[in-house]
């Protein structure tokens, strides 16, 4: 019952973290894993399918509006599905001190990276996101974030989308097609996970219900507070959620 109850409210605030800053997902893991002693493997895999709910909310939302680049999203999103797999078949094979390591770099190097400040370059003409050079590159990120995702149970986005933009699209670009990928790639990894026994599905389906409660509430609070300071509040929980992983794994192992 506290397990079931402390699932949703993971969900719950994660949720609101998202709606309100655009990230909080990957924080998901460390949580399941901290605070309600999931095992690790299993904490991984239910985060992943707990994200499928509040996505599939979040690409309809998208679709209606026209938001969603097909050009950027489709190679994305097809090398996510397939290096998914490899990610949950290394996770299968790895440690939970190994996961646990690298859960922990994963969470913090996220954390430093919202602390940046925002310097988005002017997306160029939708021409030059055509050529065999922009797809190879898409193909290449959404390959290794989708390897990344399958091993830690992260989303996808809090990895993709400052990466896109770092390459040239426009922030709404990358978002929008950061949701494709995690609907997608959640999808597909979920599968990988099922089959290694690696998903408690009552558990993850609460997770879901919590986010998209949460993103719902976020959505509204966020108009009231200063962006940068919701960056910061996810950044610090981000750290010092990666930082405690990291002292408990190398204090178990030692």
């Amino acid at each position: 019952m506290f397990t079931s109850l402390g699932v949703w409210a993971t969900g719950l605030v994660v949720g609101f973290l998202t709606g309100i800053s655009g990230m909080g997902g990957i924080l998901i893991p460390p949580i399941m894993i901290l605070l309600l002693g999931m095992d690790t493997h299993l904490a991984m895999g239910t985060s992943m399918t707990s994200f499928l709910p509040s996505s599939v909310v979040t690409v309809t939302m998208y679709t209606r509006h026209k938001l969603i680049n097909k050009k950027t999203a489709l190679p994305l999103s097809v090398a996510g599905v397939v290096c998914v797999f490899i990610g949950t078949e290394l996770k299968a094979l790895s440690s939970g001190a190994l996961l646990n390591l690298l859960l922990a770099g994963l969470v913090i190097f996220v954390g430093c990276m919202v602390l940046r400040p925002a310097t988005p370059r002017p997306e160029a003409a939708s021409s030059t996101f055509s050529t065999r050079k922009a797809v190879i590159q898409l193909l290449v990120l959404g390959g290794v974030v989708g390897v990344l995702s399958g091993m830690t149970g992260a989303g996808g986005p809090v990895l993709s989308v400052p990466a896109m933009i770092l390459l040239g699209y426009s922030p709404m670009t990358a978002i929008a097609s950061g949701q494709v990928y995690v609907l997608l790639v959640c999808s597909a990894g979920s599968i990988g996970n099922i089959l290694h026994d690696a998903v408690d599905l009552p558990l993850a389906a609460l997770c879901g219900l919590g986010q998209v409660i949460g993103v719902w509430i976020g959505l509204r609070v966020a108009q009231r507070l200063c962006a940068e300071t919701t960056k910061k509040i996810v950044a610090a929980v981000c750290v010092l959620s990666g930082i405690s992983i990291l002292i408990k794994t190398l204090a178990d192992i030692w």
